[in-house]
């Protein structure tokens, strides 16, 4: 007959099952609707029967298997199907390179696909959404940046709770951020360019892909310490933010290292300083905006990892091992530090759960109107 299976006998505490791979997605999920006690009363009621058991049985004894083995050593086995990583980064940026460099070493080390899948818009909220509503079983995670933390500060209301529909996993990288000017400005310096907005004030610009972005926080953090008075141009398109910096339609750029590297080294871009507590080794000649001046001036923009909230904690301490142990390999390193990032990894899932929910508070304290 077909889509039958036969059970040998066999010792209950080590169940035979022939010839069923239960590899499709939708056989996982409605393992979450039984009680492990239900499914033991109905397999050992067959099974003592000897008897054959259709297609639409097995769910039951393989429902009963997976919760069985959860509850038991649920990290042990962990990964047995495909993961997932979904992204609010865009393919090629810097985060996307991040991930995909763990990503890489993750599929290496467990043998099974960890597939990064990239969902940008929505200023991160469509990404993000979307694992807070899946499955809690670490097949589904979201690897993020600081705009995750930043959104409660600059929306009325949010799909999801940010701090209740996720479980922080780890900090992977700290990324640079770097503030620069066209050269047609004849700005050397931090001090000169605010020098510049006091004799011409109203004229500076800085360009951004919305608000509540990296960059936007960073600029407008930047005018309430300094007084400077930057207006604001938003982007949807980081293409055409790129573009009309090259051609100097906007004052004030501001970004991630990696990305305007080669425009540095070529000199169509002028580096003023770079947003963190200490000088990156992607650009050692360009001082901190702290060492330019202006005290305090801190801002240090990050990608991370999280899992949907109710994810088993073993598994969620695996997660953290393993990108620990990815994190000290030496080409891992050289590539993002080439990307102009740094590997940052959090002590703890708790220490990342702590920085996350300090971001937040920070944001909102500065921003919320």
């Amino acid at each position: 007959m077909q889509n039958m299976i036969n059970l040998q006998p066999t010792n209950a505490n080590n169940l035979n099952i022939i010839n069923y791979p239960f590899t499709r997605l939708e056989d996982r999920q409605i393992v979450q609707f039984f009680s492990i006690d239900s499914l033991k009363k109905s397999f050992l009621e067959a099974f003592s029967s000897r008897r054959l058991i259709t297609s639409g049985y097995i769910f039951f004894i393989y429902m009963l298997i997976t919760l069985i083995g959860c509850n038991s050593a649920c990290a042990t086995d962990y990964p047995i199907f495909p993961i997932r990583i979904i992204s609010p980064a865009p393919p090629g940026g810097g985060t996307d390179l991040v991930l995909r460099t763990f990503s890489d070493k993750l599929s290496q080390k467990w043998g099974k696909s960890v597939q990064i899948e990239n969902r940008p818009g929505g200023d991160a909220i469509i990404a993000s959404s979307a694992v807070a509503k899946a499955k809690p079983d670490g097949y589904t995670l979201l690897g993020t940046f600081d705009s995750h933390a930043s959104n409660p500060a600059f929306k009325d209301s949010l799909p999801y709770d940010t701090i209740n529909d996720f479980i922080p996993v780890t900090m992977l990288a700290s990324v640079n951020m770097i503030i620069m000017v066209h050269p047609s400005l004849q700005v050397k310096t931090i001090q000169d360019l605010i020098a510049y907005s006091k004799q011409k004030p109203g004229l500076l610009t800085f360009s951004s892909i919305g608000v509540g972005s990296t960059q936007y926080m960073i600029g407008e953090l930047f005018n309430m310490q300094t007084g400077a008075g930057m207006r604001h141009i938003a982007y949807k398109d980081r293409s055409q933010m790129t573009l009309d910096a090259l051609a100097g339609r906007v004052s004030v750029i501001i970004s991630n290292i990696g990305a305007m590297l080669p425009y540095i080294k070529s000199g169509a871009l002028h580096p003023l300083a770079v947003t963190s507590s200490l000088r990156s080794s992607a650009v050692p000649d360009v001082p901190t905006v702290n060492e330019s001046g202006i005290s305090s001036f801190k801002f240090q923009a990050w990608v991370g990892l999280f899992a949907p909230a109710r994810t088993p904690k073993d598994i969620i301490e695996k997660l953290h091992l393993e990108a620990k142990r990815i994190s000290l390999l030496p080409d891992v390193r050289k590539q993002i530090e080439d990307s102009g990032a740094e590997v940052n990894l959090s002590a703890s899932p708790e220490e990342f759960d702590l920085m996350v929910r300090g971001d937040i508070d920070r944001f909102t304290k500065i921003f919320k109107k």
